[in-house]
């Protein structure tokens, strides 16, 4: 037992001991914050450099993101109550899987995938697939979604290694870094912020525009069918449901119907500029263009067993044999239109998804109706949705899975609460029934007991939606 006297001097021993640590923290904090900046002058100055020769004057570049790192910015290791700012670094590196985009480029599952783009293009077979080999690939193909990429050389390598950081999504660092710390910071207007590079993500279009430029794809950032089947998995991208399962890092509750809604519109926008893009690569003849690209189609049209039920069902439905479904995720039947759109949109989208049925699409007119399905798209309409029958294929089955899933997050979010019991039964039978998650060949389609179960679950949504 310790008597008084001894008490108090374990007690000056341990707050001494605290006031050591504490003060060890702030030096650690310090002199991160001046490594930073340091890594960030070096930065503007390999910049600067940089646009002497290629022309790209001011271009903001991105920087190492260390000081990030430490407690008193974004690297607290905190509780729940803690404001999400003070430990959104802590969530990316330890939950977010974008944090490991660039490493796993480098696992095994990654580099047979490589192997087998590096064989399989025209010109290299004389060539052993080494380590230099992998690295040019994902220099080639991979670093622009699976990193945050510095535009010039310098400290390329380091930052790669950091995967798809804050700069992939918030914009490069270079001119907002210093201001961000300032108080005034949150009082400044999203124009103020976006002329430093800094890009708000507090509105949903634009979230979701930066989402979709890895995930759908982009002129810059094509992931077709030649990465498909080396092994890549195929890009189906549901917005709602990925800020479901994102471990969050930020402050604030989304609206999931909004969510829902603004999801769909962009990612179908973003897959019509990207099949128009295609098009017109392949009319101007740009190099390695290919016409039809393969992944603009549903998986299944050629992957399947020649006697199945899915097959079968299909082209009884109408569609020719030979004949590829286009559009099947991101511009599926029971979204687009919907009894908000226009009859504009629906003519132009019949007429796009017909010349995408043909043998040989004539990617002049494809050009064509893409601009038009652009000019009149409207953001989609979640309840309006959950009431049409899916067509019957995996592809639309479980798109409007995902709908009735954003259903329920949108009657949880309600003031006055619900039991939600029966319809998330229903809705895990259906899960059940898809076989998810994503084991797309394995499904057994039971057409009338899916049916029954859609409509039962239809019939659960508009009861509580009444409420």
């Amino acid at each position: 037992m310790f008597d008084q006297a001894n008490l108090r001097r374990v007690t000056i021993a341990v707050s001494t001991i605290a006031l050591v640590i504490a003060l060890a923290i702030f030096a650690d904090h310090a002199n991160l914050q001046q490594e930073a900046r340091a890594r960030s002058q070096q930065t503007t100055a390999a910049s600067s450099q940089a646009n002497r020769t290629d022309g790209a004057v001011g271009q903001p570049d991105v920087i190492s993101i260390v000081s990030c790192a430490s407690a008193g910015c974004h690297g607290k290791v905190g509780r729940e109550s803690e404001e999400a700012w003070k430990t959104s670094y802590m969530v990316w590196a330890s939950r977010d899987p974008h944090a490991d985009a660039y490493r796993t480029l480098w696992n095994e599952q990654s580099t047979e995938i490589l192997r087998r783009l590096f064989l399989g293009e025209l010109g290299r077979q004389e060539r052993a697939f080494d380590r230099a080999a992998q690295q040019q690939l994902i220099h080639d193909r991979c670093i622009s979604c699976h990193s945050t990429v510095a535009r010039q050389d310098p400290l390329q390598n380091v930052l790669s290694s950091d995967g798809v950081n804050c700069q992939s999504c918030h914009g490069s660092a270079q001119h907002w870094l210093d201001a961000h710390l300032a108080k005034n910071w949150e009082e400044s207007s999203p124009q103020q912020k976006a002329a430093l590079g800094f890009v708000e993500l507090k509105d949903l279009n634009r979230r979701t525009q930066t989402c979709v430029g890895c995930h759908v794809g982009n002129a810059d950032q094509d992931m077709n069918h030649d990465l498909i089947a080396a092994g890549h998995p195929r890009l189906i991208f549901d917005f709602a449901l990925y800020m479901e399962r994102l471990p969050k890092h930020w402050a604030g509750r989304d609206d999931p119907q909004a969510l829902w809604n603004v999801g769909q519109f962009e990612t179908t926008k973003s897959a019509v500029q990207l099949l128009k893009m295609r098009a017109e690569h392949w009319v101007n003849r740009q190099p390695n263009s290919v016409w039809p690209e393969f992944a603009e189609y549903d998986c299944l049209n050629c992957h399947h067993e020649m006697a199945s039920e899915w097959f079968q069902e299909t082209n009884e439905s109408g569609q020719s044999l030979g004949g590829l479904t286009w559009g099947s995720w991101y511009v599926p039947y029971h979204v687009w239109p919907s009894t908000a759109n226009s009859a504009e949109l629906e003519s132009a989208l019949n007429l796009l998804r017909s010349e995408m049925t043909r043998r040989q699409p004539q990617p002049e007119k494809i050009v064509d109706l893409c601009n038009q399905v652009e000019a009149c798209l409207t953001p989609a309409d979640l309840w309006a949705t959950i009431e049409q029958m899916p067509r019957w294929d995996w592809d639309a089955l479980t798109h409007w899975y995902f709908a009735a899933r954003a259903c329920i997050r949108a009657l949880e979010d309600r003031e006055q609460p619900q039991d939600l019991g029966e319809l998330k039964r229903l809705l895990i039978m259906l899960g059940t029934h898809l076989n998810l998650p994503f084991n797309e060949a394995a499904v057994n389609f039971e057409r009338k007991s899916l049916e029954e179960l859609i409509i039962a679950i239809q019939n659960e949504i508009a009861s509580k939606a009444a409420k």
